[in-house]
C-alpha cells in the first residue's frame, strides 16, 4: 500500500533557506577568550575529550553550537558534576551521533521527506534547491567517507531552540544518570516516562542563548554566528539606543500580541526587554513592528521552522 503523508503535517517545508540558516550555528566565530571560560579548564576538557568538534594543531575556533556545548560543560563544573558524568553525556550527544553517521542519516531523511512532499505538491524553487544539494552531497563519495562530525544529537537540541521556541536541555539526577528533555515532552534512553519528582538538576540550553543574546559585548557575534539576523539586530540596536517609541510584538499562536510603550526618555523597562529578546533570540514571534523616537518604522515577519 502507498505511504500518504496529510499537508498537514508540512506546515514549515524545510528549505534551502532554513538549512543555511541553521548552518550558520556551526561556523566557527569564537576564540576562548570570547566564552569566558577559563583557558585552563577547556584544556583540561580538551585532555579529557570532552571537545571534539575543534580540529587538533589549529587554533581553537568555536561555532555557536560549540559555545553552548561549553558554557554546559561550564555549568555541570559550577554543580559539581564528574568528569564522568560529563563524558557520559558527550559519549550520549557527539560520540553515539558519530557512531550512528547521523549527517549522512539527516541527509537521507530530508531527501525521503520531499520526494514525499513533491507527490503530493509541487515543491517550491527553494525546496528543489535543498532537494538538489542533499542528493549532490550524497553522491559526493569522498564527502560521504567522512563522518559529519558537526551534526550531532547536541546541535539538533540547540535547532529545536530556535525552529519552535522549545524549551530544551538536560536533567542530571543524584545516582549520576540524566536525559534529555524537550518542552514538555520527554524521551529518556530508555524510552520510559520521565518522572519529574525525583530530585534532579536541569540545565537549560536556552538560558545561555538569552544570556548571550543580552550581552552587549557579545552584540558582533549576533549575526555571523546565526543568533539574529539583521533586521532583529536593528530592534536589539535601537532598544540599547534608547530610541524606541513603540513596539508591537505578534505570534503565531492565540496569544494575543506584546504592545510596548516606551517612556518619554526612550527606555524599556527591565522586564519588557527580556520578552523582545526572548522572543528575537528564540524566533518566537510572527511579526513586529517597531516605531522611533526620531520617527522612522520598521517592520519585519517570521515563519517558524518546525
Amino acid at each position: 500500500m502507498e505511504n500518504k503523508i496529510e499537508l498537514s503535517k508540512f506546515q514549515d517545508p524545510t528549505s534551502l533557506v532554513t538549512a543555511e540558516n541553521y548552518g550558520k550555528l556551526l561556523v566557527p566565530v569564537f576564540r576562548v577568550k570570547d566564552i569566558n571560560i577559563d583557558s585552563k579548564i577547556y584544556h583540561t576538557w580538551r585532555m579529557a575529550d570532552l571537545v571534539d568538534t575543534v580540529e587538533d594543531g589549529k587554533w581553537a575556533k568555536f561555532s555557536f553550537v560549540d559555545y553552548l556545548w561549553l558554557r554546559t560543560l561550564e555549568s555541570m563544573r559550577r554543580l559539581g558534576c564528574s568528569v564522568k558524568l560529563m563524558k557520559a553525556i558527550h559519549n550520549e550527544l557527539f560520540i553515539r551521533a558519530y557512531e550512528e553517521n547521523l549527517g549522512e542519516k539527516t541527509l537521507k531523511a530530508n531527501v525521503e521527506y520531499l520526494t514525499a512532499l513533491s507527490k503530493i505538491s509541487p515543491l517550491t524553487k527553494n525546496q528543489e534547491d535543498f532537494l538538489t544539494a542533499c542528493k549532490t552531497t550524497l553522491a559526493n563519495k569522498i564527502y560521504m567517507s567522512f563522518p559529519d562530525r558537526s551534526i550531532n544529537y547536541f546541535y539538533q537540541l540547540v535547532v529545536k531552540c530556535f525552529s519552535n521556541n522549545n524549551e530544551v536541555g538536560i536533567l542530571i539526577y543524584e545516582n549520576q544518570t540524566f536525559s534529555l528533555y524537550e518542552k514538555t515532552y520527554f524521551q529518556i534512553e530508555e524510552q520510559q516516562s520521565l518522572d519529574m519528582s525525583l530530585p534532579h538538576i536541569m540545565i537549560p540550553i536556552s538560558s545561555y542563548i538569552k544570556e548571550f543574546i543580552a550581552t552587549e559585548d557579545k552584540e558582533k557575534f549576533l549575526v555571523p554566528a546565526g543568533i539574529l539576523n539583521e533586521e532583529e539586530l536593528k530592534v536589539i540596536n535601537h532598544m540599547r539606543n534608547k530610541n524606541i517609541n513603540k513596539i508591537t510584538i505578534s505570534f503565531n499562536e492565540n496569544n494575543a500580541p506584546i504592545k510596548i510603550e516606551c517612556t518619554e526618555t526612550g527606555v524599556i523597562n527591565g522586564n519588557d526587554a527580556k520578552k523582545i529578546m526572548m522572543s528575537l533570540g528564540l524566533k518566537n514571534y510572527s511579526s513586529i513592528e517597531l516605531k522611533t523616537r526620531d520617527g522612522n518604522s520598521l517592520s519585519f515577519s517570521h515563519t517558524r521552522k518546525n
